[in-house]
């Protein structure tokens, strides 16, 4: 558990003047992130974890700004894969720490595809399901 915080806090707080050994432009890293985090969705330990899931949640929402362009919009994956998880957790979730984090990143997701509005009607459609 203490290294998926550590990791949670070098993609919140970590920088590198090097682009090239960047962890951030890995190309793997939001799949893996993803998967962890749904791996904690369904893991008995959810009430010890809560905090840490929902740091690494909004790691990734943050680090879907990274990925961002205009041609694109919002990279597919954080599409196809992050938005439908935040239904269940607002459903099922009475801890704050949960609320906020997934509330900080729909903000964050909203904030890109308002940027390319057209293109992001996919996103628009997929928050009102």
């Amino acid at each position: 558990m203490q290294a998926v915080r550590v990791l949670a806090n070098i993609l919140n707080f970590g920088e590198c003047p090097e682009k090239s050994t960047d962890i951030i432009r890995s190309s793997s890293l939001p799949t893996l992130l993803i998967t962890i985090i749904k791996n904690l969705m369904k893991s008995d330990l959810v009430p010890v974890c809560i905090e840490l899931m929902s740091e690494l949640m909004y790691a990734t929402a943050l680090l879907s700004k990274h990925c961002y362009s205009k041609e694109i919009g919002i990279e597919p994956i954080y599409m196809k894969h992050m938005i439908p998880m935040f239904v269940p957790l607002i459903q099922s979730s009475t801890n704050k720490h949960v609320m906020l984090a997934v509330i900080k990143s729909i903000g964050v997701f909203v904030c890109q595809a308002q940027i390319t509005p057209v293109r992001m009607q996919n996103f628009y459609k997929e928050c009102m399901n």
